[in-house]
């Protein structure tokens, strides 16, 4: 996810406020980097980069590729 914030934990926030809209928890962020442009994404996530490229007006996040894993109990 890319979010437009002045600063990590402001950014943090960001993509708790979204994902939980969605109904997911948030358990974790990590490899927070700061980034300017559209090529600096593009070396890690394609779909991502073209979100950024396109960010949708009055959006304060966007997303790229989701990656997700389906657990069963506690973790």
């Amino acid at each position: 996810m890319v979010a437009l914030a002045s600063d990590d934990e402001t950014a943090k926030r960001l993509f708790a406020r979204d994902l939980e809209h969605l109904g997911f928890r948030v358990i974790e962020v990590t490899d927070e980097q700061e980034v300017f442009t559209e090529e600096e994404i593009a070396g890690f996530d394609g779909h991502l980069a073209a979100n950024f490229r396109d960010f949708e007006p009055g959006k304060l996040t966007a997303w790229g590729t989701i990656h997700c894993y389906k657990g069963e109990g506690e973790a």
